[in-house]
């Protein structure tokens, strides 16, 4: 089931979004690259939802069970 945003803000202030991924995505960043990189990926989500109604965001998903033979 996707997750449906109003905007790249809402996106990036979501609990989920911040507690399971933008730590990682921050590290990826180097530190004094950080603020104004994500002020231009929210900018850029932004504008992304307003074309498109909101942003939608779907996390795939994977379940697997092995029985020992």
């Amino acid at each position: 089931m996707p997750m449906r945003f109003a905007n790249g803000s809402a996106f990036l202030r979501q609990h989920l979004i911040k507690v399971g991924f933008l730590g990682a995505w921050k590290d990826v960043v180097p530190a004094p690259d950080r603020v104004r990189v994500f002020e231009r990926i929210e900018a850029n989500l932004n504008a992304v939802a307003d074309l498109e109604g909101g942003l939608r965001l779907t996390i795939p998903l994977a379940y697997v069970e092995a029985v020992e033979a």
